[in-house]
């Protein structure tokens, strides 16, 4: 199975890139670091980009974990947060239905009470999913904890801590 991993230097993007890519062909994008070096380049507010990639991989399966996800960024730069959390998704939406391939949407448990600009875009962006015409399926997490190749990198808390946990 080819899987298009969008946003693969998120915190589970991260993660789901190496398990995943044990198992199936993997093609993971970036937008400003890369920490993959099989990873490419991606800016999916750019619908002409998305566009191009998606064609050109004709992925089976896009997971579509490329967010700011920060409530923070969002209210303090909302046009960025609305390309980034919600218009991103139309063109990954149309994009998916040209190629045929199903979307996983990695959302957040801020959608449910949308209370924020964040949760906002989120919900929005889950309506969006909702029209891929080869299937869908959206992910609500309210928080995920774990080792992340990301932020193993960054020498981050979470990480950490669950090394320690782990037996070290």
């Amino acid at each position: 199975m080819k899987i298009l991993l969008l946003g693969a230097n998120s915190y589970v993007g991260s993660r789901l890139y190496v398990e995943l890519s044990k198992y199936h062909g993997v093609v993971g994008t970036f937008h400003n670091k890369k920490i993959f070096d099989e990873s490419v380049p991606l800016d999916i507010t750019d619908q002409k980009a998305v566009m191009e990639l998606i064609a050109n991989e004709k992925p089976e399966v896009i997971i579509h974990c490329a967010n700011n996800a920060s409530s923070k960024f969002c209210e303090e730069n909302p046009e960025q947060a609305i390309a980034v959390n919600q218009e991103a998704t139309k063109y990954i939406v149309e994009s998916a239905n040209s190629v045929g391939a199903k979307l996983i949407y990695i959302s957040s448990f801020a959608a449910i009470s949308h209370e924020d600009l964040y949760g906002r875009t989120k919900l929005e962006s889950e309506k969006i999913t909702k029209g891929a015409t080869a299937g869908y399926l959206i992910l609500q997490p309210g928080i995920i904890i774990g080792i992340s190749p990301k932020i193993k990198k960054e020498n981050g808390f979470f990480s950490s801590l669950m090394e320690n946990i782990d037996g070290n």
